[in-house]
């Protein structure tokens, strides 16, 4: 017969003199999912692979901590190895509907875009005052008499 358990019975008591540190501050921090060393093993493992067209799926319920773990982890093996070339997306003028993809050195994508507002900034500036002045005028006269 099966008889009901009293509250008592519902948890466990730990002495807290019996447990080999003095607060949780004295743990080390665990960087990895608990219980889920079959799918670490599996990222660590997809992080390792260095040839293309591969790709790591994480999947699980949400708010589970995935992107956090898996993240950790992602920076953990990445540590110690060299950046990788920072990729730029820009317009192709030959084709609008295949932007390229240009590989510049590590940590220099930014202040790429960076230099390329600023050009942009400036000949939006520039270029009407050029195309407005005496000068232009003339050339352009010019060029259209001697054609």
């Amino acid at each position: 017969m099966v008889s009901p358990l009293g509250p008592e019975h519902m948890r466990r008591r730990i002495d807290p003199a019996s447990l080999p540190f003095e607060t949780t501050a004295d743990l080390p921090a665990v960087h990895k999912p608990l219980g889920q060393d079959r799918a670490v093993r599996a990222l660590e493992f997809g992080l390792e692979v260095e040839s293309t067209g591969y790709n790591i799926f994480v999947l699980g319920p949400s708010g589970a901590g995935k992107r956090t773990a898996a993240l950790a982890i992602v920076h953990e093996t990445a540590r110690g190895r060299p950046a990788p070339d920072d990729w730029v997306v820009v317009y192709n003028f030959e084709d609008e509907e295949r932007p390229l993809v240009l590989s510049v050195p590590a940590g220099t994508g930014e202040a790429l875009r960076h230099d390329l507002e600023a050009l942009v900034r400036s000949l939006l500036a520039e270029i009407p005052k050029a195309l407005s002045g005496e000068e232009y005028e003339r050339e352009k006269a010019a060029i259209l008499q001697a054609a």
